[in-house]
């Protein structure tokens, strides 16, 4: 399980393929002649219905071409993440020691082509 590589590309929500405990969910974009307009989050409903609303950080951010953000982890946080521009690459590692998956590997390419927001699990 642990090879090197990008391992499982995940090409649908509901992958079996997915690291245990990572969910994916397709979002709606919804365009007109003035653009778009994407829900990220409604706090007590969908995906991120039980995250507590005292600790729960709704955010954006944003890359300039040729940046690369990358080794990230949360031990004691749930991310939910959603791209509102372009396209990004998720590269997800399993680092739970004692994990039967550990060191599994998914990678998702989501953004606009793909409005999947993706629920990771504290690792």
């Amino acid at each position: 399980m642990n090879d090197k590589g990008i391992g499982q590309v995940i090409l649908k929500p509901d992958s079996d393929e997915l690291i245990p405990g990572v969910k994916v969910f397709p979002v709606p974009l919804w365009p007109d002649d003035r653009g778009y307009f994407l829900e990220v989050a409604r706090i007590g409903q969908g995906p991120v219905a039980e995250f507590p609303a005292a600790t729960t950080q709704v955010s954006t951010a944003l890359s300039y071409p040729g940046t690369i953000k990358a080794f990230h982890i949360h031990k004691h946080q749930t991310d939910c993440w959603l791209a509102a521009a372009g396209m990004f690459q998720v590269a997800l590692v399993d680092l739970r020691e004692g994990s039967p998956t550990h060191g599994l590997r998914n990678t998702l390419y989501v953004g606009v082509l793909r409005t999947w927001q993706i629920i990771i699990p504290p690792g």
